[in-house]
């Protein structure tokens, strides 16, 4: 720790602010030395910023899959792990499909927009055709719809992710 300590105030991130006296040796108080640092990415432990971005997303993300998966479960008044997979099959063209979601013979008649359903999302859309001017159009309403539910003080927390972004050119 002690090690530690002495690197970061040879950094110039800590710096010690009293000594507390006391029999033998005093503790030595430190704080930061400033109230907020910049580290450029090239100073990160992460290769690249998609994995920084990642490492950052990723408990918020996982906490969002579960409590996902928990609330469609209970929507479709599933009670085991058999009962959802993956779903191998091919298209009308004879293409392959991997899907995953319940088994494909077992009917579930649930509309996850009906009133009684939980207020569960997930929606992926990779093949949007917009100009610039639609996509900024987009952008900006999907912006406000946020502010405008985040100003709410409702009873219940939920976690919402809104993204857009141009597809990569392959």
């Amino acid at each position: 720790m002690l090690y530690q300590i002495k690197r970061l105030i040879k950094l110039g991130f800590l710096e010690q602010v009293a000594e507390i006296p006391r029999s033998g040796r005093g503790i030595k108080r430190y704080q930061a030395s400033a109230d907020m640092f910049f580290i450029p990415f090239q100073a990160a432990p992460f290769a690249t910023p998609e994995d920084m971005l990642l490492h950052e997303y990723h408990p918020l993300y996982r906490t969002f899959l579960a409590a996902f998966i928990e609330a469609a479960m209970q929507m479709v008044n599933l009670t085991a792990m058999h009962d959802i997979g993956i779903c191998v099959s091919r298209d009308e063209e004879g293409r392959l499909c991997v899907e995953h979601g319940t088994h494909p013979l077992r009917e579930l008649h649930v509309n996850p927009l009906e009133p009684q359903a939980p207020a569960i999302l997930v929606l992926w859309e990779d093949q949007l055709r917009l100009d610039f001017e639609d996509a900024k159009a987009m952008q900006l309403e999907l912006f406000e719809l946020l502010e405008r539910y985040r100003s709410k003080e409702g009873s219940g927390t939920y976690i919402a992710h809104i993204a857009l972004t141009p597809a990569k050119k392959e």
